[in-house]
């Protein structure tokens, strides 16, 4: 899992849809995310439901990628 920004309205992270954990989201839409706030010193726990964003986002985000990083992620499913 790739955590790509925080906003608003939630986290925005990114996943191959599937690997084991892309089905499992599938199967199960709720997740939980433990990250390090460094301005606050301290661990954060953040959970919730979970949605894939719309396609052309998900599309738009991985044509951003390196050329060597889409082959990659093309030939492994946990990529």
């Amino acid at each position: 899992v790739l955590l790509k920004s925080v906003e608003p309205s939630g986290i925005v992270f990114f996943t191959n849809y599937d690997s084991r954990k892309g089905r499992e989201l599938a199967a199960n839409p709720w997740a939980a995310a433990t990250l390090w706030w460094d301005v606050l010193e301290r661990q954060v726990r953040l959970e919730g439901p979970v949605s894939p964003l719309p396609r052309p986002a998900s599309e738009s985000y991985f044509l951003s990628r390196p050329r060597s990083s889409r082959l990659g992620a093309a030939a492994s499913p946990q990529s």
